[in-house]
This record gives C-alpha cells, structure tokens and sequence, in this order.
C-alpha cells in the first residue's frame, strides 16, 4: 500500500510542470494516501519513502505545500501511534526535511501557528485513548515546531526586529499553556508545558540589535528594554499558570525549612524532577533575566496593601459584619479589573512572582531578606485564597500555599516571641480577623491531603491563640451558629477545647531557646502562671450551654446524615465539658447530661454508631458530677 501511495505522488508531480504544480491538489491526494494506509508498519514504511520522495525526486515545494505540509504531517502524530517510535521518527524527519528547505520566515509563522492551534485532545484517536499516550503525543508535536522550526528561525529574524518576533513567539506560548492546563492529567500537563518553557528561555539569546537610523544607539537600548519587559512578563505568567495546581508537597518542602516543622519532611516523596525543574527555573530567573525577586516580593506586599487599605481601621460592630462580604470581594474586583487594565501590556503576574519565591526556597534553602509583618501576611493570604470562591481562573493551590508559609515563617520563625506576635496580630482589625480565619476554616475543610488538614488546623489553632481572646471564641461561637457545613462546625468545637482546656505555651509549640533568651536578673518579677488562651467565665459558659443544647435540639430530628454530623459535633461539646468540669457550672453540667439521657430514650444505639461513644462520654460526666455532688 504504502509503494503504491509514493507511485502517486510521484506520478502527479511528473505530470504537472512545475509553474503548473497545485500544491493544494498534491496536499489532498498526500491525505487520501496516508488515509488509504493500512497498519502502522504500513505507515511507517509510507513515511520513509516520502522523505526519500521529498528530498531526492525535489518536489515543489511552494507557498501551499510549505504551509500545509507541516500541518498535514504533524496530525499523523497521535495518541494511537506514539509508541511506535520508527513511525513517529518518519515523520518527524519529513517534517526536518520541510523546516530545512522552507525560509525562516515561512518556518517561523506556520510553526507559530501551529503551536497556537496544538491541542493534547486532537491527538486523542480513540475516546478511551490512555492519557500518558495523549500527552506523550502532545510533547512530540510541541517539540518538533519548537525545535526544528521556531528556535533556529527565531535565532536569525530575531537579529533585526527582535521585540516584534519574541512578541510573536511568546504570544503563541501564552496560547499553548491557556488551551491545554486542563487537558488530561493537569499535574503531567504542567511539567510538560514547563519543559518547554525552560528550553525556550535556555534557547533565547539576548540580541544585539542591529539598528541604521540616525539615533540607532537609542533605538538598540528601546529594543532591550523591550525584549526585557516581555521576557519577564511571560516568564511570570508562565511559571504561575504552569505551577499553581501542584499538589501539596512543594508546600510541605518549605514548611519543613521552618524550625519545629522539619516533620513534615518524614511524611513526603518529593519527584526529583520537581526539585530540578525548581532549580532550572530559579537559575533562568536569577542568571538569564536576573531578576530582584527581594525587590519583586515587597512590591506585592505592598501592591496588596493597597487592595485594602480602604479599610475603616475601628469601625463599629455592625458596620465590621456589613463590611464581610466586601472584604470577600475586595480581591476578586481588582483581579478582574487588573485582568482588562493589563491586557496588550507588559507586566508581572504577581501569582507568577509570589511562585517563583517559593521556588527559591525549594531549589536554594535558602532565605529572602523579605520585610513583612503579620499583617501582611494574613491580608496576603486574604487576597490569593478569597477571589478563587468567585471564579476558577483565580484558583492557585500553589501560592495558596506560599501564603500559608509566611503565616507559619513568621509565626514560627526565628526571634518570634509570643508577645510581639499577640501585639502584632490585636493590631488587625477584629472584622478583618474574622473573615481571614472563616477563610482559613473553610479552606482547610475542602482539602483533600490529611496531613494538610492538620498542618492547617494546627496553623489556625495558633493564630487564634495569639489573637485576642474575646474575638477568638466570638469567632467561634458564630461559626458553630451560622456556618451551613457540619464539618467546620465540627472542627472548630475541636479547636475550642484546645484553646480552653490546653496552656498557651502548649499551643504555641513553646521552644527551649525562649527560656534560655530570658534574661538572668533576678530582681524580675516572678512571670506569671501560664493560662489557656481562652479562659472559662460565666459568660462563655453560658454560651457554649446554649450551643450544646441546640446541638441536642438538632439530635432530635428526623434521621439524616446532618443528624449524624450533629452527633459528632455533640460529642465534641460533651468532651469540653468533661474536660473542664471543675470549673463549670455544676447545674448547667446536670441539665445537659439529664437532656444527653432523654436522647437515647427516642434515639436506638443502632440507628448511628455515634450514639454509643455519646452514651459512654455521658456516663463519664455521669460520674463527675456525683463527685460534685450533683
């Protein structure tokens, strides 16, 4: 079959003259050929001899075969063939063949246009095609254009205009990364995609533009500028978008830099190719685009300053709730608004900078001599984790994280004493704290990793620990009333006893340097006992009273999976108040555990396996209360 195809081919360009020659005519029967093919042995052999064909018998190759050959190639590169590496080297060397009798400016705009059209899903032959065959597809083809036609194209055209070629390139980059980070396995996708990159700026040499006009020394700088101003551009945008859906371990590798965090080190498999991508993409940033990335990160920080600096610092208590959903919005509106102010111009992606700083801890272990104080951090986490709840294209997992590690740096790092942190942290206003720790809460109890969960919850326990203590069991108290998900309610009741029941010093993961730190006078005063961040009084007793019967009160309804949350939620409560009850309220204990008795003479122990862990839990406040005497 495949001798008889070349026959052909071969036949129709003998018979047309060349100034007669149609290569649209020749590109149609090319098809029909390969469509006629049977088998990829058949294939294969089909490609050999066009090569031998193409490069030997010299036919014409004009305007629309120097076009439409490529393109016609390149599809033949699928997610059916791609292991059969004889075809796929056939076609690739038909396709060197092209990129080395067409011009650069021929290779250079159909290979242009054809990475923008590239798309992992056209290589998929078969619905049911393996995603590693649909992707390893997709790389060959992006490689092929990159390589043999863009890059040595690139390399000449690049000489004499090079701000409007880059502007070129770099924009049918932007497209590549923007119609396929959701093909496929993302997480596969983006390394791939990153691959590319990097050869890219690994590549791209710097040009010496070549300018004649009179003030052509002014002209030369311009150009750099220019080429400057792109290059860092897309290398933000790029590095962002590519990285900001990996999974948690980058995170974990800067959490565990943070002294008294070096755990989590034992609970991860980090790829290797992650670290060496790192390190690729922190030597193109620090020696090819020699980036301040110190300089970068304090602009961020203030850049997210300025989102909320509107912000009434004290205002009245009504005025701080009215002002919640303002704040949820404050980040998406300046994303969307920054999205049109930027577009056509040449700026960093502060997602992409943000990115790129936890970039430089995992490939350097090393530190940014960054300012930042504690405010800056919860506004900071603010903005990169509000704005995704009201649209996907802000959801960013990876700098989420980043986020979450200056929160951690600088609530564990060095020379933090718990003073300076409770200072710091009072001086956020109350409304602001409680939208940032609803916004922590919330996300922690969507994550999918376990272990980030407690790291999460742990981080939040801390914070609110350092907080006042009036604003935190507020915080609480209204998340437990008015939060629709069973799940944050039942973490935060976790967290409560925590705060009430544990020293603060334990919560604060108190370390033995602070003690050794203290000056040796002993004409100080004796420092005073340490207490719970939240101590018990009559009010908060009363209230957390009114929770728990509440909690009962929903216990009692029809049987549901919320009934089932409500009863784990019930013996949360049940287990603060056998924890503290030498200093509750005597009564208020007796009353509960009588309405705890009347939930099992309408509830059987069969009905939940929760039920049973109450009963018990019960009969140990049972038992407390005789010893009081109740």
């Amino acid at each position: 079959m495949s001798t008889e195809a070349i026959r052909k081919l071969r036949q129709y360009a003998e018979e047309n003259e060349k100034e007669e020659f149609d290569g649209i005519t020749y590109l149609v029967l090319l098809e029909e050929c390969i469509n006629g093919l049977s088998g990829s042995e058949d294939q294969a052999l089909f490609f050999d001899e066009l090569y031998g064909l193409l490069d030997q018998f010299g036919t014409p190759l004009n305007d629309e075969l120097l076009w439409g050959l490529p393109k016609a190639l390149i599809k033949n590169i699928s997610s059916k063939n791609v292991e059969d590496k004889a075809l796929v080297k056939a076609i690739c060397n038909c396709m060197k063949l092209v990129a080395r009798v067409g011009t650069d400016d021929y290779n250079f705009l159909f290979g242009t246009e054809l990475l923008r059209e590239c798309r992992a899903e056209d290589t998929n032959i078969y619905d049911d095609s393996n995603d590693t065959y649909i992707l390893e597809a997709f790389k060959v083809r992006v490689e092929l254009l990159l390589e043999e036609f863009i890059l040595p194209a690139l390399k000449t055209l690049g000489q004499t205009n090079p701000s409007k070629f880059l502007s070129v390139i770099v924009s049918a980059l932007v497209e590549l990364i923007s119609n396929n980070m959701q093909c496929g396995e993302e997480i596969e996708m983006s390394n791939i995609l990153l691959d590319v990159i990097i050869r890219f700026y690994d590549s791209y040499e710097l040009p010496s533009a070549k300018v004649t006009t009179p003030d052509g020394a002014m002209a030369n700088k311009d150009e750099e500028d220019i080429v400057q101003k792109i290059l860092e551009s897309f290398w933000s945008f790029s590095i962002g978008r590519c990285i900001k859906n990996q999974s948690c371990f980058p995170e974990y590798i800067l959490l565990s830099q943070i002294p008294r965090m070096d755990f989590v080190k034992q609970e991860i498999d980090v790829p290797d190719d992650f670290i060496i991508k790192s390190r690729n993409i922190i030597r193109i940033t620090n020696e090819k685009l020699q980036l301040d990335l110190q300089k970068m990160m304090e602009a961020c920080f203030e850049e997210t300053r300025k989102i909320y600096e509107l912000l009434p610092p004290n205002p009245t208590v009504q005025d701080g709730n009215d002002l919640t959903e303002e704040i949820y919005q404050m980040s998406y509106v300046n994303g969307v608004t920054t999205l049109e102010e930027q577009k056509g111009k040449l700026s960093l992606d502060t997602a992409g900078v943000l990115t790129l700083s936890g970039l430089y801890y995992i490939a350097n272990d090393n530190k940014l001599n960054v300012k930042i104080n504690l405010y800056d951090a919860v506004l900071l986490y603010l903005r990169f984790s509000s704005a995704s709840l009201y649209s996907p294209i802000f959801d960013n997992t990876f700098v989420e994280g980043i986020c979450r590690f200056w929160l951690w740096s600088y609530t564990l790092g060095e020379n933090r004493d718990k003073n300076t942190l409770q200072s710091e942290l009072m001086s956020v206003p109350d409304y602001v704290l409680k939208v940032f720790f609803q916004l922590l809460l919330l996300k922690t109890c969507n994550e999918a990793s376990t272990l980030q969960k407690r790291i999460n919850f742990n981080l939040l326990t801390q914070l609110l620990a350092f907080s006042n203590a009036e604003v935190a069991f507020d915080f609480i108290v209204d998340t437990i009333l008015s939060c629709p998900y069973l799940d944050a309610k039942i973490a935060i009741a976790g967290i409560l006893k925590d705060l009430m029941a544990k020293k603060s010093d334990d919560i604060h993961l108190k370390e033995a340097r602070q003690v050794k730190n203290e000056p040796n006078n002993h004409n100080c005063p004796p420092k005073l006992p340490d207490r719970p961040p939240i101590t018990v009084d009559e009010h908060r007793i009363a209230s957390i009273h009114s929770l728990v019967k509440l909690c009962i009160e929903d216990c009692l309804k029809p049987l549901n999976n919320k009934t089932q949350g409500n009863l784990i939620l019930l013996q949360y409560y049940i287990n603060i108040l056998i924890t503290l009850y030498k200093q509750w309220d005597g009564f208020l204990l007796k009353e509960i555990n009588d309405e705890i008795k009347k939930l099992f003479s309408q509830r059987q122990e069969q009905e939940f396996p929760e039920l049973e862990f109450i009963r018990l839990a019960n009969d140990t406040l049972s038992t407390q209360l005789e010893r009081l005497n109740l």
